[in-house]
């Protein structure tokens, strides 16, 4: 499992954050775990992870 903040000299972004937004159920995304992201705002926000809809066969566990 890789370490937020890995090797960055500011160690961010810090771990306790993600985890505090996670609490509130507020939805994040990471580039070095979903690659690109796009948001959309309008009536509603969406996210839209690039490696969630461009899976390919090896990504699946």
């Amino acid at each position: 499992m890789r370490t937020i903040g890995y090797r960055n000299r500011f160690h961010h972004p810090y771990a306790g954050v993600y985890e505090r937004y996670r609490a509130r159920g507020i939805e994040l995304s990471r580039s070095d775990e979903d690659g690109a992201a796009r948001i959309e705002a309008g009536a509603t926000l969406s996210l839209e992870r690039y490696r969630q809809t461009h899976r390919r066969y090896w990504m699946d566990p």
